[in-house]
């Protein structure tokens, strides 16, 4: 099989087009899971993704916030921020550093804008659980005024057990920010169809001893497992800002093209998640068009000065305020 792509080059114009009488009908929502994986057996996955990303664009909320974004001015020069930021990493972020998955790139951006910036040094190959109590430890730890957290991947899903589970033991009040990236916050899909049958789970196990991961640590990643069952409401004075990418079948990379063709029945996807399973709500949304998981795209590094900029600025209109849960369709 020709792993190199899921597929050649897309027409994502003609794709537009197809996709604004679906967005119109949504009236403003955002397109949910139902409709998304209807669009994909009835008709293509990659209509369902332009259709998901159109309706974001075109939501009231998150309209306003991508182009107030979008239009930010960045600074010339920095100065100091009361500002404490903890990057929370990915999975396997020690043993394949150049994916990005340990932050160094955020911590640089965070550093140039004056932001106080520091790597939470969870187990790299550990388990949901026991990294948040190392989350957990180290936000004990902090005398800042001001917390934000930003997560990647598998952080997602640690952010979201701390506030779950450790609500009342770190300082909550202080965490104003949570700006979740490629989160894995409500398990992953492709985890379910690792794990799915006993030859499957044979070879994640062998896959485990190879990288050095913890089987457990993947188990927990199952959309089904116990952890993601009880209902999330991040608290009320949080702002959570969602930023996932979006790709059409051409757009994925090599290294998740296997991952991508696992769960493409399911709906559109960034090789590990639903698209619409990265996104904790209530919260903003800013989508990229084109970029997979990984996020490696040129439009990255200037979209995460513009968005640390936006909101070290403070600039937040009424009408750019995250919707409440129900928003959707």
């Amino acid at each position: 099989m020709d792993r190199t792509f899921v597929a050649p080059p897309v027409d994502d114009v003609q794709l537009q087009r197809q996709a604004r009488p679906w967005v119109a009908e949504l009236s403003g929502r955002v397109a949910d899971k139902a409709l998304l994986e209807r669009l994909t057996r009835n008709e293509d996955a990659d209509l369902a993704a332009t259709v998901f990303y159109q309706s974001i664009c075109a939501h009231p909320a998150h309209g306003a916030f991508i182009e107030a974004v979008d239009r930010q001015v960045l600074p010339e020069q920095s100065r100091p921020r009361r500002i404490k930021l903890f990057v929370v990493p990915a999975f396997l972020y020690r043993e394949y550093p150049t994916l990005g998955g340990d932050g160094r790139h955020i911590l640089h951006v965070a550093r140039e804008l004056g932001i106080d910036a520091q790597l939470v040094e969870t187990a790299s190959t550990g388990t949901v659980s026991a990294n948040t109590e190392i989350l957990r430890r180290t936000l004990a730890n902090c005398d800042a005024g001001e917390i934000w957290l930003l997560s990647m991947s598998k952080g997602g899903a640690e952010v979201r057990l701390l506030f779950q589970q450790h609500g009342e033991a770190i300082p909550a009040r202080r965490i104003t920010h949570w700006f979740n990236i490629s989160g894995l916050a409500n398990g992953s899909q492709l985890v379910d169809a690792l794990t799915h049958s006993t030859l499957r789970r044979m070879r994640l196990r062998a896959l485990c001893l190879a990288t050095g991961a913890q089987f457990h640590a993947l188990r927990e990643l199952r959309t089904d497992h116990a952890l993601w069952q009880e209902p999330f409401t991040p608290p009320s004075w949080l702002r959570v800002i969602n930023v996932l990418g979006v790709p059409l079948s051409s757009h994925v990379e090599r290294a998740l093209v296997t991952r991508y063709r696992r769960i493409r029945q399911l709906g559109p996807n960034d090789g590990m998640v639903l698209l619409p399973d990265a996104i904790i709500e209530p919260g903003l949304i800013y989508p990229i068009w084109g970029t997979d998981h990984y996020m490696r795209d040129a439009r990255i590094i200037p979209t995460l000065y513009r968005l640390l900029t936006y909101f070290l600025d403070g600039r937040h209109p009424r009408e750019e305020q995250e919707p409440r849960k129900g928003d959707r369709t």
